[in-house]
């Protein structure tokens, strides 16, 4: 920890961190004797980084001059949660809109900070207008507090902005003014938290500002090496008892949770993809026994299935066709790697264990999507791929598509209304 120079009201909120044990605070205390502190004027806030040689705080004693003690404890404790999220990681691999994900960062850290830590500690800071500057969750979002999801939430949200925007129509009538109570308060649902609205984020993102309480600076070392950086200081202050259960409940908030992707797979498979395909026959009696009605027979369903053999998915085949066989369908299947290798007919779950794979070179999907649209264009599409891959036009695909990817997600140009993709990243 280098201490030179930090300011006095960081190091008192340090020093009441480490002897306040009755809220396991010097868990927070230590975390940050573990972090190197700068002055830095141009800043204009606060900022954290990560470098080879560790974690770094950049202040302006200007900006914590103008807060009260209670307001600096708030901002220390949202510079640490920003180091133990693993948001940069989890941006790159999600291909998202770096300043968006910011935002989302953001309103996670502090609607957290704001339901663990108590309000004799903290204070939300103010600016000189007597305005909030901290950033929460959208009261209408109903969402869980996950990155990803509230991420897209708000991609959706500022899309529906844009479009708005670009009719020349007004927006949401509910909201007349830029800021007032329009966040999520942890405590009490009825008691909104006054913040910006989602709309005046969405215009400052577009006239190049939407930081409000802190900078965002990048690191200096690639992602994985941060989390091993982050990751070893956590595992000491665990191995030294300092993580008591409340501690471990607002870590779990904020590093990022294992997700089972086994129930949301088989939901999409079976909502997106095969449906309920049902046929009247005279073979089979109606289920209430009425003589001379028809029932109805459960036929066979048929689907395409792209499947992506590039040398980045080398390993990962029986891991994805896992996810979409289902004994009472037929597959399509089609290998592809920079051209079609081959078509195959799936009729039974043995002729899929024994297939062998071909290709292991690039990744060009679109030929495998420009045959679809010629052969096999009444029938929904499932694509399997690690997602490091050509753009995707799938607007002339009349069925559904499932696009399952094990690396990034699928970049797509241009696409009908019944596309969902569905990201497996890997678990550490």
């Amino acid at each position: 920890m280098v201490i030179k120079n930090i300011h006095e009201k960081l190091m008192r909120s340090i020093q009441e961190m480490l002897i306040d044990t009755k809220h396991s605070f010097p868990y927070y205390g230590e975390f940050n004797l573990h972090i190197s502190f700068y002055e830095q004027e141009t800043i204009g806030t606060c900022a954290v980084n990560v470098t080879p040689k560790g974690m770094n705080l950049m202040f302006s004693s200007k900006f914590l001059n103008e807060l009260s003690q209670k307001e600096v404890n708030f901002v220390l404790l949202h510079e640490d949660f920003h180091l133990l999220f693993n948001h940069p990681k989890r941006t790159i691999t999600g291909q998202y809109d770096p300043k968006l994900a910011n935002v989302a960062q953001d309103m996670i850290i502090n609607h957290i900070i704001w339901e663990d830590i108590p309000h004799s500690f903290v204070e939300i800071p103010k600016d000189k207008n007597g305005k909030n500057m901290a950033l929460f969750v959208p009261k209408e979002y109903t969402g869980k507090l996950i990155f990803e999801e509230l991420y897209e939430w708000l991609n959706e949200e500022k899309e529906k902005w844009k479009k708005n925007k670009n009719n020349d129509k007004e927006g949401d009538e509910s909201i007349s003014e830029p800021y007032g109570p329009y966040g999520k308060n942890p405590l009490d649902e009825n008691k909104p938290i006054d913040t910006w609205s989602k709309e005046q984020i969405f215009q400052d993102m577009e006239n190049g500002s939407g930081e409000y309480l802190d900078k965002h600076i990048s690191d200096d070392v690639p992602e994985d090496m941060r989390e091993s950086i982050v990751k070893d200081i956590v595992e000491g202050l665990n191995a030294r008892g300092l993580s008591s259960g409340n501690i471990e409940s607002t870590i779990n908030k904020l590093r990022k949770k294992r997700k089972d992707y086994l129930k949301e797979l088989k939901r999409a498979v079976s909502n997106i993809v095969f449906g309920a395909v049902k046929q009247k026959t005279i073979l089979k009696p109606n289920r209430r026994q009425i003589s001379g009605l028809k029932g109805n027979k459960k036929i066979k369903t048929k689907i395409n299935c792209i499947l992506d053999t590039s040398g980045s998915m080398g390993g990962t085949f029986e891991r994805v066709l896992e996810y979409v066989y289902r004994s009472d369908i037929e597959i399509n299947l089609i290998e592809t790697d920079t051209e079609v290798k081959w078509i195959q007919k799936i009729k039974n779950k043995r002729k899929l264990e024994t297939l062998k794979i071909y290709g292991l070179g690039g990744t060009i999907l679109m030929p495998a999507i420009d045959l679809i649209v010629e052969k096999f264009n009444s029938f929904n599409t499932v694509i399997l791929t690690d997602g490091y891959c050509d753009s995707l036009d799938l607007s002339r695909l009349k069925g559904k598509v499932l696009i399952i990817s094990t690396g990034v997600k699928v970049p797509i140009l241009k696409h009908n209304k019944r596309v969902k993709q569905i990201l497996i990243e890997k678990q550490d």
